[in-house]
This record gives C-alpha cells, sequence and structure tokens, in this order.
C-alpha cells in the first residue's frame, strides 16, 4: 500500500474535560497522522492551553469569537498540506485500524475522493446508546450499489445525492476523510450554516465526486447533553433552509427529488412549527405552520393549524 499522509482536524468548544480522550485515539492509530490541526472556538475552559500544555506536537488554531463548526473545520481545511484530510469532532473516538483502512480504500480505488465508514454510539461512560452500526444495509436499501473492493470496502456506484436528499445525513462527520485538494475546490463547509452543514457538505461534495465506504465500526461517538444534534429549532431552521434552496443550488438533482423535498418540508415546517409554540414564539409557529401547509396537507401540519384556530392564536 502507497501510505498517504494526512491531517485530522478538530473543531473544539469548551472540551477541555474529554478532548485528550480523543485525541489518544489518534495516538493509537496503527498510521498514525502527519499532522494534527485543533481549532479552538473561542472556548472559555482552557481548551487550547490545555492542549497546547500536555500535547504540544498539536497545532493548535484559537478562533477570536465563537464562529461555529463550519468555520472552524474550514480553518484546518485551508491549513492542510497533507494528500488526506480527515475530520474528528472534539468527542468523538477513533478506532487503532480507522485511518489505515481509509487509506488502503483511497489506494485500491483511484476513481473515490472520499471515504467514510460505521460508527457506534456510547454514553459517557462507554457503553452502546442509539446506533450501533448497520450503514451497508442502508445503502444496499438506498439502491447505492455498493460494489466490493476489498475486504470490507466498497465504491458506491449511484445516485448518493439523491440518497442523502431523501433520507438525510448518514455520514457522521467523524469518520470521513477526502483528499485535500479535492474539499479545498468545492470551498470546504459552507459557514453561513451553523448547523446541518455537513449534510451540506456532503451533498455538495457527493454531486461532484465518488465515494468509498468501509464497513466496519472504526469510530464511536459519545452522546453528550451539549451535543450540537441536540439543539432542535436550529437544527430544523437549517434543514428547512437547505431543503429550500435545493431547487436553486442543485436543479438537475433537485428535478429526481421533487416529491422527497415537498414532503420533507411538508413534515418539517409543521415539526417546526410545533417547536416554536413550546417556546411560545406564536409569530414564528403560525409562520412555520402555513409553509408546511404551502407544501401540501399532512395530518402534523392540520394538527398545527388545529391548535391554532382553537386557541386563536393567529390573530395576534
Amino acid at each position: 500500500m502507497k501510505v498517504f499522509d494526512y491531517t485530522v482536524a478538530i473543531p473544539v468548544y469548551n472540551g477541555k474535560s474529554y478532548i485528550a480522550r480523543t485525541i489518544k485515539s489518534l495516538i493509537a492509530q496503527t498510521i498514525p497522522p502527519k499532522e494534527v490541526i485543533l481549532v479552538d472556538d473561542c472556548s472559555t475552559d482552557g481548551t487550547a492551553d490545555f492542549v497546547e500544555r500536555e500535547f504540544g506536537w498539536v497545532k493548535v488554531v484559537r478562533q477570536a469569537t465563537n464562529q461555529g463548526v463550519a468555520s472552524a473545520r474550514n480553518q484546518a481545511i485551508r491549513r492542510c498540506v497533507t494528500p488526506v484530510i480527515m475530520l474528528l469532532d472534539a468527542d468523538d473516538l477513533w478506532l487503532p485500524t480507522k485511518a489505515q483502512e481509509q487509506l488502503n480504500l483511497l489506494e485500491k480505488a483511484p476513481d473515490i475522493s472520499g471515504v467514510f465508514c460505521d460508527f457506534r454510539g456510547v454514553d459517557l461512560e462507554g457503553n452502546p446508546v442509539c446506533w450501533a452500526g448497520g450503514i451497508l444495509a442502508q445503502l444496499q436499501g438506498y439502491r447505492l450499489d455498493p460494489q466490493l473492493v476489498d475486504d470490507h470496502a466498497y465504491v458506491l456506484n449511484k445516485d448518493v445525492p439523491s440518497a442523502l436528499i431523501q433520507h438525510t445525513s448518514f455520514i457522521h462527520p467523524s469518520v470521513v476523510c477526502f483528499y485535500t485538494d479535492a474539499i479545498q475546490k468545492i470551498g470546504g463547509f459552507d459557514e453561513t450554516y451553523r448547523h446541518i452543514e455537513d449534510l451540506e457538505l456532503w451533498i455538495r461534495f457527493a454531486s461532484k465526486y465518488r465515494l468509498g465506504y468501509i464497513d466496519k465500526i472504526l469510530m464511536e461517538a459519545e452522546s453528550r447533553p451539549d451535543s450540537l444534534g441536540k439543539r432542535r429549532i436550529p437544527a430544523n431552521e437549517g434543514l428547512v433552509r437547505l431543503y429550500s434552496s435545493l431547487k436553486v443550488d442543485y436543479p438537475q438533482i433537485a428535478s429526481r427529488n421533487k416529491f422527497a423535498i415537498r414532503e420533507f418540508l411538508k413534515v418539517r415546517y409543521a415539526y417546526l412549527s410545533e417547536l416554536y409554540m413550546e417556546q411560545q414564539e406564536y409569530q414564528k409557529a403560525w409562520t412555520a405552520c402555513r409553509n408546511s401547509l404551502g407544501h401540501g396537507v399532512s395530518r402534523r401540519g392540520l394538527s398545527c393549524l388545529y391548535h391554532f384556530a382553537k386557541s386563536k392564536l393567529i390573530s395576534r
């Protein structure tokens, strides 16, 4: 195997209590990284100082203001000079052969530009929770025609962007690696997204480049109370913004997925209306309800309309 040098990009905000475990999982790699770039997104708990003191070989970049994970990842992507870059969230852990197996696939399948793998969710004590593997079955169910090219290593031959649109992201940020020039050419992450920036990038990347997949659990994702995925309102606001923009940004892909996009927006706007109602943001809730009904009638949308009529909040 031709060994590629690779860089690991770690965005972090107030991760002092757990960042050491993450970095140690890189030290344990069978092929260690050439460079680790940790971008501290204006932490207030001394994360950057801690990493510089305990792991002096890690390159620490400090953001002057909190700008979000997309900005932090882009800082590392712009600084990367190795052929391959891999992403790792500050509270996730790689298993020892993760990098090696992905680099192997890049070598064996020269027509791909990115690789992802399976993972499992764990709680703060390391016990399995939620997702425990099974992405290959999903890829087959999505009719992506995964072709086996090596032991547990596949190349995806069909329409990955459509699968992402129809099923939302099945790719965790901490399991991906890319050729650096490929991700730099498409401009990295869209920093106007503070949430859902990963799904937007996967759609954009897969629209231009082919992907490979390793059918092994090679990463553990910690479920933390402050995880971005727990922030329901901004995450769903990002989703409706992304799906609403698909017709303009990807007209050919959107035309293949008209029904899926309409159904997604119909349901997601109704869900946002419910979330706004919980926060007593009635004007936003009413706007989201109307947007839901504008994409078609659903039980959830009608339920929102009923609650508005019943509580007479529409007139507010």
